[in-house]
């Protein structure tokens, strides 16, 4: 990852903000708080590694809540299998 500039504070304070809302939503879906922050920690791992391409001109917290939503999914799967 190489965000520098007004990305990388725009970047990093959405999630600052958007940190809350995420556990909140995660929470609503998992059994345990540490189920939810881990689900939510992978989320941000993902949102850290991809964030190069992120569309710039796009709002950052619907890109979070679809990775959230993609970490929700992939692990109800894993345990549906």
């Amino acid at each position: 990852m190489h965000v520098v500039g007004p990305m990388a504070s725009r970047f990093s304070g959405a999630i600052v903000r958007f940190l809350p809302t995420l556990r909140l939503m995660a929470r609503e879906q998992c059994k345990s708080e540490a189920e939810a922050d881990d689900i939510v920690a992978h989320a941000l791992a993902r949102a850290i590694a991809e964030v190069d391409g992120f569309d710039t001109d796009g709002y950052v917290e619907p890109w979070l809540v679809s990775l959230l939503e993609a970490e929700i999914a992939a692990r109800s799967g894993a345990i549906l299998q």
